[in-house]
């Protein structure tokens, strides 16, 4: 519980450091990998992991130890008796070494 309330302190000081003078949130354009982001001020995007270690990647989260978990999908909408006979879609835990992008990956499950 005071977990949750720490967080949303901090999540409601860091919104309204945000805000301008009229109300709206301050945000700037990165390019990365062919994609435009839209972002607050303050905040960045870099790539974590991309081809070879995910291809697509669906969703991402960390565990306590800080590495993160990723849900790749193969591409492939075979139909679901297909896929769950060769299980094409994987998790994948990946783990940065020192540069700070992952440079493993270990794949944890496959998903059909």
């Amino acid at each position: 519980m005071k977990r949750w309330a720490l967080a949303s302190l901090l999540l409601t000081a860091a919104t309204s450091s945000l805000l301008g003078k009229e109300g709206a949130v301050q945000t700037y354009q990165v390019q990365l990998n062919g994609h435009t982001f839209t972002l607050p001020t303050g905040f960045e995007v870099e790539l974590a992991a991309g081809p070879p270690l995910v291809d697509r990647p669906i969703i991402g989260d960390f565990d306590e130890q800080g590495r993160l978990y990723v849900a790749d999908s193969s591409g492939s909408n075979d139909k679901v008796d297909q896929q769950l006979q060769m299980k094409p879609h994987r998790i994948l835990r990946l783990e940065d070494s020192d540069s700070g992008a992952a440079s493993t990956a270990e794949p944890c499950l496959r998903i059909g």
